[in-house]
């Protein structure tokens, strides 16, 4: 117990500082090396490293504004690990990470938003968007999780909770990282349930702040693209870095819409559907036409019905279709190829549902 927390002692300082290193490949060896540091004890590594990336996130701390990307990714390694090992400490600061990392989907900084997508992608992924965690009555032993093994973590745990590890962290001074996280807070009493509602509802409310994020990175790729173009109707200023990065972006944000829908309960889903097909009504961003054909294919994907999963629906193809077949034959050419491309995303994944549009 002694040497392990000697070790974890040693070099957590040294990944926090390789993790904000200006240099690429020295910070993402300190995401790697803090993942798995994070697997030895997450419940005292994970806090005061989650709390070090919000404070990172906070836009008042102008001297840590540019850890706010590096914190970003130290935020989507630690949220898988600590989750498991300690769900109440991940549920009780969700809504302060929704908060704060909103601010991380900017047009301006590609890098940083790419960051956020992927700290979303993997934060749906493990959590519903809106409502409670549905458990069947007869498996609330595994709480609706795939086991696999038997005692896999037998060990760990009893590592971490023997007597010589308990007295090497309480002879630890005051500044070291494994401290921040005391016995007084490890045996707090917290309600899971209540905690889990106000991480849903946080999460519902988030759904149309992320949307409405969205939405912005859609309307300035559009004004960059227009900006951007010569008058052969070429893209003068883009580099194959730029290209590189851009679909990147892309497609973690296909991915991160994709899971994102498929999380969410029927309310908060009818809420985003609303939201989108105000968008699709309002707008025409033919410069953005991929990103948003992107959006209509993630939204119209085929739902099923959690009592009988043989019947399929596909609302958002259902709200969608009117909007975007409007009077087709009155507008733009440039109009007219922007609602068929969407139109084209919002059918992919839609189901037996298209056949009721033909």
């Amino acid at each position: 117990g002694h040497e392990i927390v000697a070790f974890l002692d040693t070099l957590l300082p040294l990944c926090q500082q390789a993790l904000y290193s200006k240099n690429g490949s020295v910070s993402h060896a300190g995401e790697t090396a803090l993942l798995y540091l994070a697997q030895v004890d997450p419940v005292r590594v994970a806090p005061p490293m989650i709390d070090f990336g919000l404070r990172a996130l906070d836009i008042s701390s102008v001297n840590l504004a540019h850890q706010a990307p590096s914190a970003l990714s130290a935020l989507t390694r630690l949220f898988q690990p600590a989750l498991r090992q300690c769900p109440t400490m991940v549920l009780s600061r969700l809504p302060e990470m929704l908060r704060l990392s909103l601010a991380g989907i900017d047009s301006n900084d590609q890098n940083k938003t790419m960051r956020t997508l992927i700290f979303y992608r993997n934060l749906v992924m493990w959590l519903p968007v809106g409502g409670a965690l549905n458990i069947a009555p007869d498996d609330i032993e595994t709480k609706g999780t795939v086991q696999i093994g038997e005692g896999l973590m037998d060990q760990r745990n009893s590592i971490v909770g023997s007597t010589s590890y308990k007295d090497a962290l309480a002879s630890l001074p005051e500044s070291s990282i494994l401290a921040q996280t005391n016995a007084a807070m490890l045996d707090a009493e917290i309600d899971f349930d209540t905690v889990m509602e106000e991480a849903m509802l946080a999460m519902s409310d988030w759904s149309l702040a992320f949307l409405d994020r969205v939405y912005e990175l859609l309307r300035a790729t559009g004004e960059q693209e227009k900006l951007g173009k010569g008058h052969s109707g070429y893209a003068a200023t883009h580099g194959s870095m730029d290209i590189a990065i851009t679909k990147n972006v892309s497609r973690i944000m296909k991915e991160t819409l994709t899971y994102f829908f498929s999380s969410m309960d029927t309310e908060t889903y009818r809420s985003a559907l609303r939201s989108v097909s105000k968008f699709m009504e309002e707008e025409t961003l033919p410069f953005a036409v991929k990103d948003a054909s992107l959006l209509c294919q993630a939204v119209c994907m085929t739902r099923f019905d959690l009592k009988d999963s043989s019947v399929d629906a596909s609302p958002g193809l259902d709200a969608l279709v009117p909007i975007l077949t409007e009077d087709l034959e009155h507008r733009s050419t440039k109009s007219a190829i922007y609602r068929l491309r969407c139109l084209a995303g919002a059918v992919r994944y839609a189901g037996s549902s298209v056949l009721k549009h033909r």
